[in-house]
């Protein structure tokens, strides 16, 4: 999969392409909903192969799978913040999200994932009205990123092998994602050496932390490029 990855995202690519060119063309017609369900439809096959690549990847203990680096937590999240809040509007849920100065060690492009990936699963789950939050704690020389939501909640059964492929909640209904999402997290997470954990009540919501040693010494906020 890793090797094909190209090969395999090129035809979704340029399907995207020409759908956004349809949806310039059919604008204000009556074909209008149906070409944006045709490009929700590719925007889910592209995100179901990334999850798929990713797995495959971080599965692969080569050397240079992961790229730690010093980064700033307040960056990750404000973006993270401007790809899902439309969606949680969308959906009538509140996201807030309250960024964090300080530096970690880290892959920049799998720790994006890993908490866009609890994100998003957080607003997927939470019921209309309801409330996502983002933030981080001090823990000693630590950083707990932290993702709660006041979603469905899971059993204790289910927080236990949630993070194993195509894993779902024993009361999620079919239809709603693949289960590869927290599988990516949980890989990256062992990978980059970061502790993850989850805590939920069913009805009441959940809690999932990532905890990443702090990078001290660094008094100003570096925007990446």
């Amino acid at each position: 999969l890793a090797a094909a990855s190209h090969d395999l995202l090129q035809p979704i690519n340029a399907a995207k392409l020409l759908i956004s060119t349809l949806q310039g063309l059919t604008q204000e017609t009556e074909l209008s909903p149906l070409v944006d369900r045709l490009n929700g439809a590719f925007g889910s096959a592209e995100q179901l192969l990334h999850s798929l690549l990713d797995i495959s990847r971080l599965e692969s203990a080569e050397p240079d799978t992961v790229t730690p680096t010093e980064l700033c937590l307040a960056a990750l999240m404000e973006g993270i913040y401007a790809d899902q809040s439309l969606v949680a509007e969308q959906k009538n849920v509140r996201l807030d999200i309250v960024p964090s100065s300080a530096f970690v060690r880290s892959d920049p492009i799998y720790l994006l994932r890993s908490v866009q990936n609890l994100v998003v699963n957080a607003i997927q789950y939470t019921e209309p009205g309801g409330r996502v939050l983002v933030g981080c704690r001090r823990k000693a020389d630590s950083i707990v990123l932290e993702v709660w939501d006041t979603g469905i909640g899971m059993a204790s059964e289910d927080q236990a092998r949630i993070v194993e492929e195509f894993t779902r909640a024993g009361d999620v209904e079919a239809g709603t994602g693949m289960g590869l999402g927290l599988s990516v997290v949980d890989r990256a997470c062992r990978l980059l050496g970061h502790r993850l954990s989850v805590h939920s009540t069913p009805g009441r919501g959940t809690v999932f932390r990532i905890e990443m040693d702090v990078v001290e010494g660094h008094r100003e906020r570096v925007e990446p490029a």
